[in-house]
């Protein structure tokens, strides 16, 4: 088991956000996290991460606390790739996805790494940014350069076995066609044996890529299991408060949410 949760418990001051969450994952899946505002998404990432100390229950990664890794130990293991990214310091597209090898050479790797990066820029879509400053980017082409960042991180460190990639709504500032591009790449990550996570809000993107889907309301979790089995006219009732049938996609044989509007 590469991620477990267990008992998981997030407060921040006097206000609980999760209570006793259970969750785990295997190398090789895409797992997207989706519920209404305030379920407490970005909560749950941040303590798998190891961002945000978890007030009760354990996390494991490679069946060790998050808590017992140092920085580098965890960088070496774990990427996150947050909602948005504020860099004021004028370095170029190459540069900040060149910073995703430093703790591998800290380590004492020995990496090809203007091979690594280039590879990334591509990936992402964005090699002919590369020697553009990120500040002067738009937003969602500072996101893929902090993706590539991640990617090259992931690579870093293969002898550490599979790697997660974590990523709190990384399409938010995408169009649709890069928007499906992350999450192929997400996709893609998983295949060559590593896990990612993804909080999205577009459920029928969680639809079309993910292979498994939590769903959280209230601070807990609502469903837990494949795809088609959470989303359901009357989960997406019960949790979203949307009025909504479901479809099957004339390619893909994937579910396709058709949204009436909020009930």
């Amino acid at each position: 088991m590469l991620l477990q949760v267990q008992r998981l418990t997030m407060r921040y001051g006097s206000t609980e956000v999760l209570s006793d969450v259970d969750f785990s994952m295997n190398a090789g899946e895409l797992v997207a996290i989706v519920g209404p505002n305030g379920a407490g998404k970005s909560t749950l990432v941040a303590a798998i991460s190891g961002e945000v100390p978890a007030t009760g229950g354990t996390v494991l990664l490679q069946a060790q606390p998050v808590a017992n890794y140092s920085a580098r130990e965890l960088a070496l293991r774990r990427t996150v790739l947050p909602q948005s990214t504020s860099l004021l310091f004028h370095f170029t597209a190459y540069e900040v996805v060149h910073l995703g090898l430093h703790c591998a050479r800290e380590a004492g790797a020995d990496l090809d790494a203007p091979e690594l990066v280039a590879a990334a820029l591509e990936q992402v879509g964005i090699a002919h940014l590369r020697d553009r400053y990120v500040p002067t980017l738009s937003g969602g082409e500072r996101q893929r350069v902090h993706l590539a960042r991640c990617l090259v991180q992931m690579q870093a460190s293969p002898r550490l076995g599979p790697k997660l990639l974590i990523l709190d709504e990384p399409t938010a500032s995408l169009d649709p066609a890069h928007q499906h591009r992350v999450m192929a790449i997400a996709s893609a990550f998983t295949r060559r044996g590593n896990a990612a996570i993804a909080v999205v809000h577009d459920l029928n993107l969680a639809a079309a890529y993910a292979d498994r889907l939590v769903v959280l309301n209230d601070g807990g979790v609502a469903y837990d299991g494949p795809v088609a089995g959470g989303l359901t006219p009357a989960l997406l009732a019960d949790v979203f408060r949307l009025d909504a049938d479901i479809l099957s996609h004339p390619r893909t044989g994937r579910p396709v949410i058709l949204q009436s509007g909020p009930l």
